[in-house]
């Protein structure tokens, strides 16, 4: 007689986080239901959803919002995941993590570790990658039920910084030396932000600046 539990997943604006959902599309065979906004409350066509305090991965259970029961019983629940526009897309009904940036250093070693749903994982990939790769990892996309999961592939892209040259002055007293082999002394990272450059300069231990007297040279980064 009671009704069936509905398992479903959302994808929603995390500045929006009141809408409305198909009914016709909770009863289909989609995993992932498309987010109206602005519908009118007194639809029955829709099931308005109001959330507070949601994060990544928080499911949601709406009491009596799932199938209708037989012969006057009471409908299931809907248990809904929630995933955040910005963070996430729905391809083929599928969940999908937008592009994850890489460093140089992490495009050496091929992998990255990241911090998803609070659990941290390990991204493994072929190391010097130099084009885009999806890498799949074990349930963590859509829900299926209420204690299976599908994978969810992250999008890794190595071209995701933009490197420029740099100039390095090394001073001593007076004098400044200009080092145009100034990769011999450093490592160098540079990303290009909305604010602009940011310049990671960071001295090899094992390489001393010398200058044309034989002197070791104090260096600073201008």
């Amino acid at each position: 007689v009671k009704g069936k539990d509905v398992y479903k997943n959302v994808i929603v604006n995390r500045n929006m986080l009141d809408f409305y959902l198909s009914k016709e599309e909770m009863n289909s065979d989609l995993k992932c239901l498309n987010v109206y906004y602005f519908k009118k409350v007194n639809d029955d066509n829709y099931v308005y959803v109001e959330l507070d305090d949601v994060n990544n991965f928080k499911i949601v259970k709406l009491k009596q919002k799932g199938l209708d029961g037989k012969h006057g019983g009471e409908s299931g629940d809907l248990y809904l995941r929630v995933y955040f526009d910005d963070e996430f897309k729905c391809i083929d009904d599928r969940a999908y993590s937008l592009p994850i940036k890489l460093t140089k250093y992490e495009v050496s070693e091929g992998k990255k570790m990241l911090e998803f749903s609070k659990t941290k994982i390990n991204l493994s990939f072929d190391k010097n990658l130099n084009e885009e790769k999806n890498v799949e990892v074990k349930d963590y996309g859509f829900m299926r039920d209420k204690n299976s999961f599908d994978n969810i592939t992250f999008k890794i892209n190595p071209f995701s910084y933009n490197v420029y040259k740099v100039s390095v002055k090394a001073s001593k007293k007076d004098k400044v030396i200009y080092l145009k082999d100034y990769k011999k002394y450093f490592y160098e990272e540079v990303k290009l932000y909305n604010e602009g450059l940011k310049v990671n300069l960071k001295k090899k231990n094992e390489s001393v600046v010398i200058d044309n007297e034989g002197n070791k040279v104090i260096v600073r980064v201008i």
